[in-house]
């Protein structure tokens, strides 16, 4: 058994390390203003919410285990969803006293969707029905604006909205335990959130939808509690495999592989 002090320790001890990091990768280039609040719904194509979504489940899932060191099962649930959503949201202290940014309450409701689809699954059903992961890939775009979409492979795999796609995985009831049916969402074609400033630079944002097959890591599961914990982080990346997309510039294309 771990020593309570020493989970909670280095929980809190990553937690400031991910404050440190998002502070070097969306603020170092921006002084501090009044706290304000900024309706950003219409940016990115929206993939920014879906971003939310997916890092509260999975924060969430990761209070989950922590929190299954240190008290009963039973009594975690709610207690991971809301470590969740806070932990998540405290961001939006920095993005509120941001010049460049502000407070979004759009992104307050996307951590909230995505610690409850975690709680609700965990409570209704015991086990994850539908799983959220992410792919990303390179794009051209973030050379063209790399103090916004990323300077490094690290920075652009955070903040290039070209390159990533989120998925949504569920079971199939015909399907082997270890494959499941996937769909995704992405965009492409911006450089700027909004979309008349992409049209003023010559580009017209465009929406992908993808449907696809998924490995569930989570079908290899051991006896062991921690080696479980490991292939749930790890399960949510979308391995590379063919996809079918269809976007409203290119209508239907296959991918033999697609990340």
């Amino acid at each position: 058994m771990f020593p309570k002090k020493l989970i909670i320790l280095c929980f809190l001890l990553l937690y400031c390390l991910a404050l440190l990091g998002a502070n070097l990768l969306w603020y170092k280039h921006h002084s501090f203003a009044d706290f304000h609040g900024f309706d950003d719904l219409a940016e990115w194509q929206q993939m920014d919410k879906l971003g939310h979504i997916f890092a509260a489940f999975h924060l969430t899932n990761l209070s989950f285990v922590v929190l299954g060191f240190l008290y009963p099962k039973n009594k975690i649930l709610i207690l991971s969803g809301l470590s969740g959503f806070v932990l998540l949201s405290s961001i939006e202290i920095l993005d509120g006293f941001s010049p460049a940014y502000g407070a979004s309450g759009y992104d307050l409701l996307a951590n909230f969707l995505g610690a409850s689809l975690f709680a609700a699954q965990k409570y209704f059903f015991r086990k994850m029905i539908l799983q959220p992961k992410f792919s990303f890939h390179f794009s051209e775009f973030a050379a063209q604006r790399p103090h916004i979409l990323g300077d490094s492979w690290l920075a652009q795999l955070l903040k290039d909205y070209n390159g990533q796609t989120y998925w949504y995985a569920f079971p199939v009831k015909f399907f082997p335990s270890w494959l499941q049916l996937a769909v995704g969402y992405s965009a492409d074609n911006m450089l700027f959130g909004r979309y008349f400033q992409n049209e003023q630079a010559g580009l017209i944002p465009f929406r992908r939808y993808f449907i696809s097959l998924d490995i569930n890591l989570m079908a290899l599961k051991s006896r062991y509690s921690l080696l479980n914990s490991l292939i749930s982080f790890a399960n949510l990346l979308r391995l590379p495999l063919p996809a079918l997309e269809w976007s409203e510039r290119n209508g239907f294309v296959w991918h033999w592989i697609y990340f």
